[in-house]
């Protein structure tokens, strides 16, 4: 699985890819998806991590359509808003979208951070979904997203 930070962090590693994630995220078997192994002791912060290494153009090309043309949304109870979307800073050739939704119901609010971007020979697609603080979701989002390490032949973002 990884080695373990002393930020609270480890690595996890596969066959194609590497990348920090916080302690308590377990990968799911036979996937890129993290959890916490009991959801229900976790407080704020991040839920759940997916990560897909996309090799096929139609693939890529419908999630960068999808996250460009995300607008608000209000559903029975939920109110969905985009807070942010286009070229991150930190990723110049990437696209990310990041909302956040709210049940008027119970008062749940959740948060959702979407991010593409090209990585050697392939492009990673990661959705972070989490809540607490805004800003602490983000950062760590970013945290994780900036630390991926794609196996291609040698090469990896540096």
């Amino acid at each position: 699985m990884g080695a373990y930070q002393a930020d609270g962090m480890y690595e996890y590693r596969d066959q194609e890819m590497t990348m920090s994630l916080p302690s308590y995220l377990r990968p799911k078997k036979g996937m890129r998806y993290f959890a916490p192994h009991r959801p229900k002791a976790r407080g704020p912060g991040v839920l759940s991590v997916a990560v897909e290494l996309l090799r096929e153009e139609h693939r890529t090309d419908a999630i960068r359509r999808t996250l460009i043309q995300a607008r608000d949304v209000s559903w029975l109870d939920v109110d969905e808003r985009v807070l942010q979307k286009g070229k991150p800073a930190y990723l110049p050739d990437g696209l990310e979208l990041l909302s956040s939704s709210h049940n008027s119901a119970n008062g749940d609010v959740f948060h959702t951070y979407h991010v593409l971007f090209p990585l050697c020979s392939v492009y990673v697609y990661v959705t972070v979904f989490g809540n607490g603080d805004l800003d602490d979701f983000t950062a760590l989002c970013r945290t994780m997203v900036a630390s991926v390490r794609v196996e291609d032949a040698g090469m990896s973002r540096d």
